[in-house]
């Protein structure tokens, strides 16, 4: 096959969506911070982390990762609501 005519070839995967689509996150396939859109799985899942891995969130979201557990909870909820 010549070059040109490559060019007019289409290529499709054939798989079948079975997902409903909830979000514009999930049309442009981005992924959020949060990992979900419910807040309340997301206080859940917070209030089991670590202070490390709390540190590690509010770092990704640009707030300042303190020493206090409960202050850096707080903060990160805050800005979840934001979002």
């Amino acid at each position: 096959m010549s070059k040109k005519s490559l060019k007019n070839l289409h290529q499709a995967h054939g798989k079948i969506v079975s997902e409903e689509i909830t979000g514009l996150d999930q049309i442009f396939n981005k992924e959020s911070s949060y990992k979900t859109s419910l807040a309340a799985k997301y206080q859940d899942k917070i209030g089991s982390m670590t202070l490390e891995e709390l540190k590690d969130i509010a770092s990704e979201l640009g707030v300042i990762p303190v020493d206090n557990r409960d202050s850096l909870i707080k903060m990160i909820r805050k800005e979840f609501k934001k979002r």
